[in-house]
């Protein structure tokens, strides 16, 4: 094993304890409930990035199995061995993903992948980021795109300057420097009847309709939430090619978008009312 580790945590004790995500050379070097299915799996399908495996963990309200994560140039395959032992293997085409998510939240990491019969979820340490960038890179990759002619132009860089650097710097290190950017939209963290919203954006690009949000701190730390920018981030992936709907409830200055996915609910949101009608453009312009 080749160690490397990812650190996020909903509370900073709780991360400095997630375990350390580690790439595997081989199926023998996986856990030995792990290593059969993931030997079969490699049979028919070779890696295209290094499988990543993560220890279990257990803490209060905080827990995951130890599984294996493989992403080859069609598939992808999450192994996790079960407190009674058992293997829950998830596997689907790329072709068949609704959704990535990838989060930061202080010390912790948090990939999710929602597949139309598979679903996985992994906790990990953040300082093994890059091994689940990685792989999701790749499954970005493998999405369709939509015909040239129903592409647009590219986003200006100059587009990109009134985002705030966290913003910015997760666009183009997660979205943008692989896949071009056709369409963009943002709003600033805002405070509504005592509530703090965070700042975040929607981008377009040929594969995917991608929502990025600053992290929200956890507890009730009120300084935390009067900046929400030094906390962590998350970056939801949506398959254009799946059926995309939403709908809109409108409140005192803000409004509250809930995301579907083929029929199953992704992900709600909220944003100012001032710049619903911008959100709701790209939303319609995601449309295939």
């Amino acid at each position: 094993m080749n160690s490397s580790t990812q650190d996020s945590a909903f509370g900073a004790e709780a991360g400095r304890q997630l375990p350390f995500s580690e790439t595997l050379d081989s199926a023998e070097l996986a856990p030995v409930a792990l290593r059969a299915s993931l030997a079969d799996w490699l049979e028919r399908h070779t890696p295209v990035c290094p499988m990543i495996f993560t220890p279990a963990f257990s803490t209060t309200g905080l827990s995951c199995p130890a599984s294996v994560f493989v992403v080859s140039s069609g598939h992808w395959l999450w192994l996790a061995e079960e407190e009674d032992g058992t293997v829950r293997i998830c596997t689907a085409a790329h072709s068949a993903i609704r959704s990535i998510e990838l989060t930061q939240v202080l010390l912790q990491g948090c990939l999710q992948v929602f597949a139309a019969n598979a679903r996985a979820k992994i906790l990990f340490n953040v300082v093994g980021m890059e091994f689940f960038v990685a792989a999701v890179q790749k499954m970005l990759d493998a999405a369709p795109a939509v015909p040239v002619e129903q592409r647009g132009s590219e986003v200006a860089p100059s587009s990109l300057g009134g985002l705030s650097f966290k913003l910015r710097s997760t666009l183009t290190d997660f979205v943008g420097a692989r896949h071009p950017l056709r369409r963009i939209t943002s709003w600033s963290q805002a405070c509504f009847a005592g509530r703090t919203i965070p700042g975040g954006l929607l981008a377009l690009t040929d594969r995917h309709l991608c929502l990025l949000r600053e992290g929200l701190p956890s507890g009730e730390d009120e300084a935390a939430e009067r900046d929400l920018s030094s906390y962590g981030k998350e970056i939801v992936y949506l398959n254009r090619f799946s059926t995309i709907s939403w709908t809109c409830e409108l409140g005192e200055n803000l409004a509250t978008l809930a995301i579907s996915v083929a029929g199953t609910a992704v992900l709600e949101f909220e944003v100012p009312e001032t710049d619903l009608a911008e959100v709701e453009a790209l939303l319609n312009a995601s449309v295939v």
